[in-house]
């Protein structure tokens, strides 16, 4: 079962590396939006939405966000976002460390879908603004 994993992950890695390397900041977007959008997808199942139209309008308000963000507010305050996303980070980690799992497990559906928002959605502007600098492809 490992070494089958570790042959699907190989390929699939240079694949990623390749197209990080050649594609243009746009494609790049796009392909990570799409993953994105899979990744609310299944969020909202874990969060225990099993009506596909649920799950749909999550999964199109998570990439609906992202729009917003990369065309709207990237470029007036890259560091403002970008220091928001650190403040996230750190918050989840003391929440992990202090809490116990069996107590997180039991949040409310709306607390865990706002946690899928903000998990899902800096990964793909830092990532598209890092591709968008003048060395960030290299």
């Amino acid at each position: 079962m490992l070494l089958q994993r570790v042959m699907t992950a190989v390929p699939l890695g240079v694949l990623a590396v390749w197209f990080l390397l050649t594609q243009s900041s746009e494609a790049v977007f796009y392909a990570l939006l799409f993953f994105i959008a899979i990744s609310a997808w299944e969020w909202s199942m874990l969060c225990g939405f099993n009506h596909v139209l649920m799950r749909v309008a999550y999964a199109a308000s998570v990439v609906a966000v992202i729009f917003l963000i990369q065309f709207l507010l990237i470029d007036k305050s890259p560091g403002l976002l970008l220091l928001i996303i650190v403040v996230w980070w750190v918050f989840v980690i003391y929440r992990m460390t202090a809490r116990h799992p069996e107590e997180a497990s039991n949040q409310q559906s709306i607390i865990k879908l706002l946690i899928g928002f903000i998990t899902l959605v800096p990964p793909v502007i830092a990532m598209t603004y890092i591709h968008q600098q003048q060395q960030g492809a290299y």
